[in-house]
């Protein structure tokens, strides 16, 4: 009687299993690899949206401006005081920490009717230049990224 030889011996099998773990591994490397570079990147432009966000609220307020306060001509600060007919318009960081978190707070009005609302999350710094009568420049850097806003506006003064 004659035995049928075919099939795999455990040594290929084992070797085969090597093999294939071996070409998994990479796969999974390269796809976690993929992962990281992809979630920064979408982080990266989710950041800069929200940037260009705030910087049109507070572009669409400042062209609206009828005099700016503070800071004066030639000067530079970590607030910015304009005037919007003759109520009186302040943003900056909460650096009283009312809301526990760094953001960029916006208050109009003052005494009793004062209001207050976050303008932006997250925020690590807030600049503001004055550049010139006309002219201010507004720094706003997160975590991931900066940008910075030079406004020129004939309501400026």
């Amino acid at each position: 009687m004659k035995l049928c030889k075919r099939g795999f011996t455990i040594v290929e099998v084992i070797t085969a299993i090597i093999v294939m773990s071996m070409m998994l591994v990479a796969v999974i490397g390269f796809v976690d690899y993929s992962s990281t570079i992809w979630q920064k990147g979408t982080s990266k432009v989710n950041s800069q949206n929200y940037m260009r966000m705030t910087f049109d609220l507070l572009k669409q307020d400042l062209n609206r401006a009828t005099a700016v306060v503070e800071p004066i001509p030639g000067a530079a600060g970590t607030k910015i005081i304009y005037l919007i007919g003759t109520a009186s318009n302040t943003v900056r960081l909460d650096t009283d920490m009312v809301l526990k978190k760094n953001v960029l707070i916006t208050t109009t009005g003052g005494g009793s009717v004062k209001k207050t609302s976050v303008l932006a999350r997250s925020i690590e710094y807030f600049g503001v230049n004055r550049v010139s009568t006309w002219t201010v420049q507004i720094t706003v850097a997160t975590e991931i990224s900066s940008e910075t806003m030079i406004l020129t506006a004939p309501g400026l003064n």
